[in-house]
């Protein structure tokens, strides 16, 4: 935990000189013009992006393989159902061609994986057995190279088997590796999504809006006092607060993404949502999770910091500097206050609105 703290810090720190750095070149020619502090700004903001994405542990990536058919199942249909004719169309062409006294049964396997993970599951059965009773009608057009009848049918049999065997094993590696990625970027302890599960969430968010010139809003929640609950009333008491506050971030609007992402720190990401929005939001969670503290028997707040982007920056880690930042102001001015701002509005105090501080 501290050699992460302290990576965090020298993260934040060397942007921050950095960002100052550039802005005294910037004032050397009359100052930063908006397009110059914009220029600026992303610079920065690919700068730390870079060097979260470099420090983060190699096994948090996904194998190549189920990378690639991910990114083949997200193909609109039309694509998925041509590619996945195309290569089954190639592997019944090359078992046509080839001798019946070499066996080349594994050329279906490529093209059975890929229909389990391109289709869903009805829908993947179907196209499945349509070409298995394809596959297999290729020993009836061999059938006069065969001694006996016998032979013919333990030959489809055969390949009926290898085919369904096939088949059912894809089937089940899908579900399993679908399963293990939900329970990869969920938080056990609250059900909400985890860091991993947030900026692959958020990144998605911030490009649509980006996209779209639509605004984003971003709440940096940090439970106050956490550590004396945890220490006068004891563990289990803290772990009940902490899924206290994720049954509330659950109870929200539907749009938002709502996450933990440290030890009592929680964030919500809320999409084409104003100030004024994002304030109404929190508040409304801010009193649920109270009255639900209470009625536990347990006095508890928490601080918000809510930093509202009209025009988002390009990566995930700039939303949270800044709604930490402004969380932070609220820790240390009135625990369990919420303390919002138009990211632009900064410029007046920090003209790259990237004053940074290590995320606790």
């Amino acid at each position: 935990m501290a050699d992460e703290i302290e990576k965090k810090k020298r993260i934040s720190a060397g942007a921050l000189s950095q960002a100052r750095a550039l802005l005294d070149v910037a004032r050397t020619f009359g100052g930063p013009s908006a397009e110059q502090r914009r220029a600026i700004r992303e610079k920065i903001e690919t700068e730390i992006a870079e060097t979260i994405s470099e420090s983060r542990p190699a096994d948090d990536s996904v194998p190549a393989v189920f990378a690639a058919l991910d990114a083949m199942s997200r193909w609109s249909l039309p694509k998925r159902t041509f590619f996945t004719a195309l290569i089954f169309a190639a592997a019944f062409a090359i078992d046509a061609s080839a001798p019946r006294e070499l066996s080349i049964l594994g050329v279906y396997l490529l093209p059975i994986v890929v229909v389990a993970w391109a289709f869903p599951d009805p829908s993947a059965w179907v196209v499945e057995i349509a070409c298995g009773i394809a596959i297999c009608s290729i020993e009836e057009v061999n059938a006069p190279s065969y001694s006996s009848t016998s032979l013919l049918v333990v030959s489809i049999a055969f390949r009926a088997l290898f085919f369904a065997a096939v088949a059912i094993a894809a089937h089940d590696v899908k579900r399993a590796h679908r399963v293990l990625e939900v329970r990869s970027e969920r938080d056990p302890l609250t059900g909400l999504l985890n860091r991993r599960g947030f900026e692959k969430a958020a990144r998605l968010e911030i490009e649509r809006a980006r996209r779209h010139h639509r605004p984003i809003a971003l709440a940096f929640l940090d439970i106050d006092d956490f550590k004396r609950i945890n220490d006068q009333r004891g563990h289990w008491t803290g772990d009940r607060v902490l899924q206290l506050v994720g049954q509330t971030l659950l109870g929200g609007r539907q749009l938002d993404v709502a996450a933990r992402v440290g030890g009592d720190e929680f964030v919500i990401l809320m999409p084409e949502t104003s100030t004024r929005g994002a304030q109404m939001a929190v508040e409304r969670l801010r009193r649920s999770f109270h009255a639900s503290a209470r009625s536990f028997g347990v006095r508890a707040t928490f601080t918000t910091g809510v930093a509202t982007f009209a025009r988002p920056p390009r990566h995930v880690g700039a939303l949270l500097a800044e709604a930490d930042r402004l969380l932070f102001e609220g820790k240390r001015t009135q625990k369990g206050s919420v303390r919002s701002r138009i990211a632009a509005d900064t410029e007046s105090e920090d003209p790259l609105g990237l004053t940074l501080r290590a995320i606790h």
